[in-house]
């Protein structure tokens, strides 16, 4: 939900029709249009990371688990350091 709320208050529109790898990817065309390649990255790593944690019948590792944790944390503090 903090990414919904990040990205509506930037005209980024959450529709409830959309996977979460979809979502991310319209915060990636933000991005993207606000020259940010690094976080462009970020969105599309997050969004996939979070299917597979929806869908995919193995958890995540803790490795995939701290990348996302990371993920959506720099993409939350965006907005904090422009």
């Amino acid at each position: 939900m903090n990414l919904i709320s990040w990205g509506s208050k930037r005209n980024v529109v959450y529709t409830k029709n959309l996977a979460p790898a979809e979502y991310t990817e319209l915060l990636s065309v933000y991005f993207s249009e606000h020259h940010e390649n690094n976080y462009e990255v970020i969105c599309k790593k997050s969004g996939c990371l979070y299917e597979k944690a929806l869908y995919d019948k193995e958890l995540l590792t803790e490795s995939e688990e701290n990348e996302f944790n990371s993920a959506v944390d720099a993409i939350l503090s965006y907005g904090n350091l422009k």
